[in-house]
């Protein structure tokens, strides 16, 4: 089986002049987090869908399913404090459900434009080697600065590339990641291959796409509408 675990419990604090986080903001009357929802759903790869969310917006998620018609949709499980915590929760409601061996992507709502093909290159390629990071190679000069903003060096962009979402893993090995982590007192992870990295396993690229996004400032946010609304 093959579970897509959305996450749309973070705050979104970066945008302005909205109270209202991001993945809950409405674009074409459907808000942010449904477009990669409906992705997932369309995917004849995928079996299962959770969202994980605040408690505050539960019944909001739930009316928004039903109205878009997530027919996959496994459950609603409520997030944490950090981004961290919101996948371990949606990780926990698995555990007693799914077979130790059935993949799990896990994939930022805030990434709205991800594509079905995104999503089977992931299933196919974590089926046959155990996980799937989604990135994208880094095509723009980098440099290393100091604290005053001073150039030290400039960075091999050939070494580089950006991590982008879904990333999917079996899931003894994401549960198995996350449980070491708490043990390690680790809290807060950039992301969770940097967790199964630390098991020692080996991760493996797919490709995103620069459409792939995620929306993070007004910026993203503009450029999401620009790309979406029916003119």
């Amino acid at each position: 089986m093959n579970i897509a675990l959305i996450l749309a419990a973070g705050k979104g604090l970066r945008l302005e002049g909205t109270s209202v986080p991001k993945q809950f903001l409405i674009v074409n009357d459907t808000p942010i987090f449904m477009y990669s929802t409906l992705t997932f759903q369309r995917s004849h790869l995928i079996d299962k869908i959770i969202i994980v969310t605040d408690e505050k917006h539960g019944k909001e998620v739930e009316v928004y399913c039903k109205k878009f018609k997530i027919t996959k949709l496994m459950s609603i499980v409520f997030g944490g404090e950090t981004r961290q915590e919101s996948v371990f929760n949606g990780l926990n409601y698995l555990y007693n459900r799914v077979s130790k061996d059935d993949i799990v992507l896990i994939h930022d709502s805030a990434r709205p434009l991800v594509t079905e093909n995104i999503i089977a290159d992931n299933v196919l390629t974590a089926n046959r080697l155990g996980n799937a990071i989604t990135c994208i190679e880094e095509k723009n000069s980098l440099i290393r600065v100091g604290k005053n903003l001073e150039v030290k060096n400039y960075l091999n962009r050939e070494e580089i590339y950006e991590v982008q979402t879904p990333q999917s893993f079996v899931f003894k090995d994401i549960y198995k990641a996350h449980n070491k982590a708490l043990e390690n007192n680790i809290k807060n992870a950039k992301d969770d291959a940097c967790l199964v990295k630390e098991l020692g396993v080996n991760l493996n690229i797919v490709d995103g796409s620069t459409l792939n996004f995620k929306i993070t400032k007004d910026d993203d946010l503009g450029l999401f509408e620009m790309l979406v609304i029916e003119k």
